[in-house]
């Protein structure tokens, strides 16, 4: 995410030579370092850091959770003015990378739970 139109992508020759603001210690962090080398980085310790380091100026473009971004920062009168870059940075090759625990044998609260995704996924709530 972004101050809205400051960037049209995320790709590492757009961001050369600017600030990046990402979580310490995170897979986001990780690809940062790999991709973008050209580019100062800015580590912070918690989700919630990049974007009072935005509202204070000081970075370009943060690499956090689509969801947490959208939800704690884009949607709330704090991120006025700050928008998503391009398309959601896949971490996991294209795969959720994300799961719910479940005990053995509950395969019909398995189907409602997917169903519920699925039903979420395709109305555009999420």
């Amino acid at each position: 995410m972004a101050k809205a139109g400051a960037f049209k992508d995320a790709l590492p020759a757009s961001l050369e030579g600017k600030k990046i603001i990402v979580l310490r210690n995170s897979p986001r962090a990780e690809v940062v370092a790999n991709n973008h080398k050209d580019a100062e980085v800015l580590l912070v310790n918690k989700e919630t850091d990049i974007y009072m380091e935005f509202v204070a100026g000081l970075g370009d473009i943060g690499f956090g959770s689509s969801v947490v971004s959208s939800e704690a920062f884009l949607k709330q009168s704090e991120g006025k003015g700050f928008a998503q870059v391009g398309p959601t940075l896949r971490l996991d090759g294209g795969g959720s990378g994300v799961g719910i625990a479940m005990r053995k044998g509950e395969t019909a609260l398995r189907d409602k739970v997917n169903a519920a995704l699925n039903a979420i996924r395709a109305d555009g709530s999420y």
